[in-house]
């Protein structure tokens, strides 16, 4: 097994991810990650309710949504970030913290794999340039390709 360049890159990406998120640990990754995610889904799925009474007080329409869903953003993240950190409290003893690290390099890893995997679906889906060599030779390519095959041909037939 004979790594090429891009094969390095792609190993690059995967591990600076694991070894981040080792230093940080899995509840600062994940909750970081969540906290984010929910907030959006929140703001976005209930601003709508929110703005009716908002604009009770401002009666400028388009600042009554914009107001409710930074909010409920706030509002949601604050929630998450609080639950991070009863959670962490729990994960705060030594053993239960290199748990916590060795936890995290996996989800860091887990996390660089879907980059790197975004990366090969976009460089195999793309019609400009032929990277057909550049993946034949490569090891990450022939390990990840065969798993990628449906979003490759979903993506590929939108940019036709």
């Amino acid at each position: 097994m004979t790594f090429t360049f891009i094969d390095i890159v792609f190993l690059i990406i995967i591990f600076s991810f694991a070894f981040l998120a080792m230093i940080h640990g899995l509840i600062q990754e994940l909750f970081g990650k969540l906290a984010l995610i929910v907030g959006l889904v929140a703001g976005f799925y209930f601003c709508g309710l929110l703005a009716p009474h908002i604009s009770k007080i401002i009666k400028i329409p388009a600042v009554d949504v914009v107001l409710a869903f930074i909010l409920i953003f706030i509002t949601a993240f604050l929630v998450v970030k609080i639950i991070q950190i009863i959670v962490g409290a729990i994960f705060s003893g030594e053993i239960m913290k290199s748990l916590d690290r060795v936890l995290g390099f996996a989800f860091g890893a887990i996390e660089g794999v879907l980059i790197v995997s975004c990366i090969l679906i976009l460089m195999k889906a793309q019609i400009w340039f032929n990277l057909s060599p550049l993946l034949s030779k490569s090891t990450v390519a022939k390990i990840l390709l065969p798993y990628l095959q449906a979003p490759i041909s979903y993506i590929g037939g939108m940019l036709v």
